[in-house]
């Protein structure tokens, strides 16, 4: 250094990254966004026709109902339909809600299944499903038992029911249904099916704790004892005593086709005690 400056080396820089430009940088993330921004834009637009194109829809003579099909109906009118339905002739066909109108029909107790369809332009549909009526049933009241064992209502001489009486099941507890309820409906089924006695020549089922189920005759007034099972074979029985005695059942106050020693008849009189088949 005597004189002379020693030049110092420049050091090489570093090769630096270059940074893109902002624009650059976010081009992608503007674009989404410009594109999101215009689809919300195109549906909210739709959106606006749509329900411009709607409330004309409403107002619109064409879709007037004008024709209202009622099917399935015996014991409920198609006044009682309609008017739990709120479904009227002059209605915009697009205003009915099916599923509120097929639950508002179903509250009647009478109905157990409905159904509503609209046909467009004008045209609406109504199936019915009504609950069979089978027995009445004495519980603190009378009440109408259907075909499926369900107790639906409580009995109105508006019903004008001309169906056999359930008596007893007071006596067996709260619990009837678990204990005597399947050997209730299946003594119901074979009434059904009955040809000489069936629930249309039955009067009354009577539930016993212990002795099971009797059925009294409608025309005769025979008690038939039956227990609480085997309930068609026991009715094969009661054929066998009928054609023994020619069809003549007078005299006879009950027959107890629930007893070990076979078929056991008594007589109302005093003359004759029993006789049957052992």
């Amino acid at each position: 250094m005597k004189g002379t400056r020693q030049r110092r080396k420049k050091r090489p820089q570093a090769n630096r990254k270059r940074r893109e430009p902002f624009v650059s940088r976010y081009k992608s993330v503007f674009t989404a966004a410009a594109a999101a921004l215009v689809a919300v834009s195109v549906l909210f637009c739709l959106a606006l026709a749509g329900w411009f194109m709607y409330g004309e829809l409403l107002d619109t003579p064409h879709l007037k109902v004008r024709t209202i099909n009622i099917t399935g109906i015996k014991r409920v009118s198609e006044d009682e339909i309609l008017e739990l339905a709120g479904i009227y002739r002059g209605e915009n066909i697009l205003r009915i809600r099916k599923g509120r109108a097929e639950a508002s029909i179903k509250t009647h107790p009478y109905v157990e299944e409905a159904r509503v369809t609209k046909v467009l332009p004008d045209t609406v549909d109504i199936w019915v499903a009504e609950r069979r009526p089978l027995v009445l049933v004495n519980i603190k009241g009378l009440f109408v038992m259907d075909e499926n064992g369900v107790i639906f209502k409580r009995y109105s001489p508006d019903d004008r029911l001309d169906i056999p009486v359930v008596t007893g099941l007071d006596r067996l507890g709260g619990d009837w249904k678990s204990t005597f309820g399947p050997a209730l409906m299946a003594l119901i089924d074979v009434l059904r099916q009955g040809r000489r006695y069936n629930l249309d020549n039955i009067s009354e089922i009577h539930a016993d704790p212990t002795y099971g189920f009797s059925v009294v005759t409608l025309n005769e007034g025979i008690r038939l004892e039956l227990g609480r099972q085997r309930f068609s074979e026991k009715f094969s029985d009661l054929e066998k005593v009928i054609e023994a005695r020619d069809g003549n059942l007078d005299g006879i106050e009950s027959i107890d086709l629930n007893n070990d020693r076979g078929v056991i008849v008594r007589f109302a009189t005093a003359g004759v005690k029993e006789g049957g088949i052992t």
